[in-house]
């Protein structure tokens, strides 16, 4: 209420009290929304987990990483909404909005950690698939002389 004040002095008790729900209610929204998207981004991925394992299929397993990292990425989401959500207090006079940005930047952190891992996984799949490649050349070349 004190930061909705003092970024608009003109505006009355009841339209602080209607801002101050609304911001409730979007808080309470969100975390149902955020729970219920990490519930089934557990079980996608222990899923996708199962079938690349049993089909023995990196990309199966890499998209089950990719599910497994949307649950920690909603989890930086909400503790994000959670901590901006807080009122306003003498060391924070405007309240604590911003936290919504530097959870956006934790969360750009890990997508770019994780795609990075992917990546390097993939290549060194690769890398490992034309050694196997080059060595059975070599065999053939030597056989054939």
């Amino acid at each position: 209420m004190e930061k909705t004040k003092k970024q608009n002095p003109q505006m009355n008790q009841n339209q602080i009290e209607n801002t101050n729900l609304q911001e409730k209610q979007f808080e309470k929204e969100a975390m149902k929304v955020s729970t219920v998207s990490i519930v089934v981004n557990v079980l996608l991925s222990l899923f996708k987990l199962l079938a690349g394992v049993i089909a023995h299929s990196g990309a199966m397993i890499s998209d089950a990483i990719h599910s497994a990292s949307d649950v920690f990425s909603t989890i930086i989401v909400m503790v994000g909404i959670h901590l901006a959500g807080r009122k306003s207090d003498k060391e924070h006079p405007y309240g604590h909005e911003r936290m919504e940005c530097v959870a956006a930047i934790v969360l750009a952190t890990v997508l770019a950690v994780t795609g990075l891992g992917i990546g390097c996984s993939a290549i060194q799949s690769i890398a490992k698939r034309v050694q196997e490649l080059l060595w059975f050349l070599v065999c053939l070349l030597l056989l054939q002389q």
